[in-house]
């Protein structure tokens, strides 16, 4: 594998992994009360850092724990996976340029 593109690999990893990361943590946590401080911090962070994440505001009844639920971060993660490997090419792109 070409250099270039392990590192636009790793860029998807890194996609993916945010996105199994918090779905992990809402799973460990339960969910928290909808005006907590601490659920509405992460959640701002998370949108910053998995941007598909605005696709599922029509899907806000999906409960955490149903196969829906799985389904549907299972989808976000790879949108956001293949986001980063977009934002990974994009670098590598930039970079042979300069």
């Amino acid at each position: 594998m070409s250099k270039e593109r392990s590192t636009i690999l790793r860029f998807a990893v890194v996609g993916f992994g945010i996105a199994a990361v918090f779905v992990g943590f809402r799973m460990l946590i339960g969910p928290l009360s909808p005006w907590s401080s601490l659920s509405n911090i992460l959640s701002a962070i998370f949108m910053i850092l998995c941007p598909p994440v605005v696709l599922t505001f029509p899907l806000l009844d999906i409960e955490i724990g149903t196969d829906g639920f799985y389904v549907l971060w299972m989808a976000m993660a790879f949108l956001n996976a293949k986001l980063y490997a977009i934002i990974g090419s994009t670098y590598i792109g930039m970079r042979k340029t300069t």
